[in-house]
Formats: structure tokens, sequence, C-alpha cells
């Protein structure tokens, strides 16, 4: 364990970011194993887009920044998934474009036309 680490373990911050970590593994666990009930199926699209979020939200403790600078924090919780997702990311910068924004953005799109179209109906 480094120092940093033995620090942050020290640290009032802990407690939660743990009980945040047991959150996020439990959902996406709970998300994964709805693949194994073929008559509910797993949210494939919200679980991408919950992972999206999860990097952007490591990305910012690591960071430090609070609000703003989505890009930067996804990126830098991305780049530590390993030397495959830098590549992926040197190759196609707009992967924070692309897939985070991409996912967030089609899904309010379609949740939105839907609930207009529902409106109109009533």
């Amino acid at each position: 364990m480094t120092q940093h680490e033995k620090a942050f373990k020290n640290s009032v911050f802990y407690n939660s970011v743990t009980k945040v970590k047991e959150f996020m593994f439990n959902d996406r666990e709970k998300t994964i194993a709805l693949a194994d009930r073929p008559q509910v199926g797993a949210p494939n699209f919200l679980l991408a887009l919950g992972l999206c979020c999860y990097t952007e939200y490591w990305g910012r403790l690591i960071t430090g920044i609070a609000t703003g600078k989505g890009k930067e924090c996804f990126n830098t919780f991305f780049d530590r998934l390993g030397h495959q997702y830098v590549e992926v990311r040197d190759n196609k910068d707009e992967i924070y474009r692309n897939v985070r924004c991409g996912l967030a953005h089609s899904y309010e799109d379609e949740t939105t036309r839907l609930s207009q179209q529902h409106h109109r109906q009533l």
C-alpha cells in the first residue's frame, strides 16, 4: 500500500467513497445478472451509460475537480483502466464525446421523444 493509499484510508472521505464503490459494483453486478433472465434481459444501454458516468465520477475523485471539465475527468480515469484504454483514446480521442456524451444525449433524446409522444396521446 502506497503512502497516498494509507493517507486516504485514514481520511474522512474513505467510508463514503467505499460505500459509493460498493453501490456501483453491486448495481453493475445486478444489471449483468439480468442477462441470465431472458424474460427480463439486461438493460445494456443503461449499464453502458452508468459505466461512463462512473468513469467520470472516479476521474473527479482522482483530479479533485468537483464541477466542470467532464472530459478531463473521464479521460483521467479511462486511461487508468489499462494500456489498451490509453491506446483506444490515442487512436480515437473522441471517446468522451462519442461514447459518454453520445450515450447520455441519445438516451435523453429518446426519452424526451417518448414523453412528448405520450403527452400528445393524452
